[in-house]
């Protein structure tokens, strides 16, 4: 039996001893003991250690201390938890940010949300307007997630005019960014993105852009990155292009960005060619909707389903 009719049988199961607990109330630990085991407790990628747990259970506390909504679904109040790594005031801080942007401003719950009930939303769409701008790697650096952009292709103002409305945008990077996060060993290892920057120039950058995104990522979604920001092969032109976003972005979140040649992200910082795609000198071509996105978004969506946060 494959894991999702296994776990379809003991829903199964629990939805049979919960009819019988009403008849018998005698049965109910059964019923309990049941919905524990579709949590599947035990593997890593769907339990919480003790001390996240610990960490959980001090954010829920400072939460309700000061009438804050606890993030949902569980797997995302794990998510603050384990990439603020206990330091339970800033976590504090960001899922303000969190609930402030994120949810008032642009109206997002979750990826499974926008898949099922916005008309005409399908995740990828960057990707398949403007081919070769978004690849996957393989996991990088002990087997992190790794997602790659060639920033030359990013035809910026081309991209802002494709719609009106800017929300497919942020809902875009949102998704990204649950994909990076899939389950709690991911959340764990961190992700890797990275971009190559050869021959960019003031066609692929604009501050209206770059002001609709940076909201999103800076100290708001819990994103737990693994390595820095590499810009590689990047021109002089991106100090004066980092110059400008020092105004509106933090500089926490500027100093992750870093500049190496496409050689030294090889030899110095210990990249794996092939696994890397084509426009950063690697062999891998996957794709970036059916390798990356498409199968995070099935295990983000299962473990929705099995985090449990008591």
């Amino acid at each position: 039996m494959d894991a999702a009719a296994e776990l379809a049988a003991l829903k199964a199961e629990v939805a049979l001893l919960r009819s019988a607990a009403a008849a018998a109330p005698t049965a109910a630990p059964a019923a309990e003991a049941a919905e524990a085991a579709c949590d599947w407790a035990g593997e890593s990628r769907w339990t919480l250690t003790q001390e996240e747990l610990g960490w959980c259970a001090e954010l829920v506390a400072a939460l309700a201390a000061e009438c804050i909504m606890r993030p949902a679904p569980d797997l995302l109040l794990a998510q603050f938890a384990i990439a603020g790594k206990g330091e339970t005031t800033a976590v504090v801080e960001q899922v303000k940010n969190y609930n402030r942007v994120i949810i008032r401003q642009w109206g997002y719950k979750t990826a499974a949300d926008h898949l099922e009930s916005v008309p005409g939303f399908t995740a990828g769409g960057v990707s398949r307007r403007w081919p070769g701008i978004l690849a996957p790697a393989l996991p990088q650096l002990g087997g992190k997630a790794c997602v790659t952009v060639n920033a030359s292709k990013l035809l910026v103002e081309e991209l802002l005019a494709f719609r009106e409305d800017l929300a497919w945008c942020v809902t875009e990077a949102l998704v990204f960014f649950e994909c990076a996060s899939c389950d709690l060993d991911e959340i764990r290892k961190g992700f890797i993105y990275m971009s190559q920057s050869r021959g960019i120039g003031w066609k692929n950058f604009s501050l209206k852009f770059e002001q609709l995104l940076a909201p999103l990522y800076d100290n708001c979604y819990p994103l737990h990155y693994a390595d820095y920001e590499w810009q590689v092969d990047a021109p002089f032109l991106i100090r004066a292009m980092m110059k400008l976003l020092q105004q509106f972005i933090s500089r926490a979140e500027l100093s992750r960005v870093k500049v190496c040649s496409q050689d030294e992200l090889y030899e110095t910082h210990g990249y794996d060619r092939a696994g890397m795609p084509p426009f950063l000198g690697g062999t891998y071509t996957g794709d970036y909707t059916e390798d990356w996105l498409k199968p995070r978004l099935a295990k983000r969506a299962e473990s929705v389903l099995r985090v449990k946060v008591p």
